[in-house]
């Protein structure tokens, strides 16, 4: 049985490597030519659609089912490509399986505005969140506001304005949020403002887990943040594994309070006013970016998903690593950790420190160099002959005259 990852970069690498270790055939879904996943030996062959868009990837997968013999697992590694499938999902070929939250679920989880209702619906640990739809509504909040936060585009649907240059804002008074609010909305008028919780990016803990059909927890997997880029409010550069019980069974609450299904994650921060953890947001109906994390300590979710959804018997349990293994997206931490350095959170011998140890990387690994050396050669002599291409391209109709 085939497993079909939609989507080969970072995130999408590391869960062609996560199946293709569990000896599972690997085929992807990618338009991009820069995402490293396609050079994996662990996928056999990358199929050119866009899997953030319905009207490629449904026709895309309809010819892949055609020439399978055998159903297929479908992984998403990206938001879009879950709203294509949630909302599409009766569109799908037969043969094809993916586990997702009802559509109605999968919605208002991946919405900040009802994923807050959500919050205080089920009584979940979050920090203050409201949405605001206008300048007026803004400056009633303002007054109110338990600053420093940050501000997000409101709509988050496929149909969501393109374009906008900045994915979060961060405000400390009444004054950058009116005028951070005044940027954002050239593009777009719904902003979500969320309290900030203090502390730094080592104090961001998650727990990446599968759902079954039935919303029980097959597998999961709790760790923290390193670092993120951009520092305080950016994707993982490192992580490693975390004994913070609280978070694992918030993570349970959560899958049986909205009968969750599938892949996901949420991701909370320590609260040192407090001493809880606070949700900070969910990943729904695919894997994180940190999510080879888990792999790499013996606890293959990808694989777990992938069995459960194939009517395998499930795997043997997770052998987990003698000593914590740690996740670096390399480049990605470099940039974190020099603006921790120079912004005086971190020094370069913390830093070091903080890497000690057994580690993984995202790009690099021995088993697997290929995704490696493409990214080192489509940014090299890839971009000198595709600078090359253009400009032969360019002269070809001038030449016809």
């Amino acid at each position: 049985m085939t497993a079909i990852v939609l989507g080969v970069d970072l995130n999408g690498l590391g869960v062609v490597r996560a199946l293709g270790r569990a000896g599972v055939d690997v085929v992807g879904v990618d338009h991009v030519l820069s995402h490293a996943g396609r050079a994996s030996r662990y996928c056999r062959e990358v199929i050119a659609a866009d899997p953030t868009s319905a009207d490629d990837l449904l026709p895309a997968l309809h010819r892949i089912a055609g020439r399978l013999s055998r159903p297929a697992v479908l992984f998403p590694t990206m938001d879009d490509t879950v709203r294509v499938l949630s909302r599409h999902r009766r569109e799908l070929p037969e043969g094809l399986s993916v586990a997702l939250p009802e559509e109605a679920m999968t919605a208002r989880l991946m919405e900040k505005e009802d994923l807050a209702e959500l919050a205080r619906q089920h009584d979940w640990p979050a920090p203050f969140t409201c949405v605001c739809r206008s300048e007026a509504e803004l400056e009633a909040v303002a007054a109110r506001f338990p600053y420093p936060g940050v501000m997000k585009p409101g709509r988050r649907e496929l149909d969501a304005p393109r374009g906008i240059p900045q994915k979060v804002w961060t405000f400390t008074t009444e004054a950058e949020l009116m005028a951070s609010y005044r940027t954002l909305s050239r593009w777009e008028t719904k902003a979500v403002l969320q309290e900030v919780v203090p502390g730094p990016d080592s104090a961001v803990l998650f727990c990446l887990f599968y759902a079954d059909g039935a919303s029980r927890t097959r597998a999961h997997f709790v760790g923290h943040k390193i670092r993120q880029f951009p520092p305080l409010y950016g994707s993982t550069s490192s992580a490693e594994p975390l004994d913070a019980p609280a978070v694992r069974e918030f993570a349970e609450r959560y899958v049986a309070d909205v009968a969750y299904k599938g892949l996901g994650s949420v991701e909370m921060k320590m609260d040192p006013r407090s001493g809880r953890p606070l949700l900070i947001e969910p990943t729904v109906g695919r894997t994180d970016y940190q999510s080879f994390l888990a792999v790499a300590n013996g606890v293959n979710i990808p694989e777990v998903a992938y069995r459960d959804l194939a009517g395998l018997a499930p795997a043997p349990p997770p052998r987990v690593a003698g000593r914590p293994v740690k996740y670096v997206v390399g480049l990605r931490d470099l940039r974190s950790a020099a603006r921790h350095v120079r912004e005086g959170r971190e020094t370069w011998w913390g830093v070091l420190r903080s890497l000690r140890g057994p580690k993984v990387f995202a790009l690099l690994q021995p088993s697997d160099p290929g995704p490696f050396l493409y990214r080192i050669h489509y940014a090299t002599l890839g971009r000198l002959t595709r600078g090359v291409l253009r400009r032969l391209r360019s002269l070809a109709p001038a030449a016809s005259r």
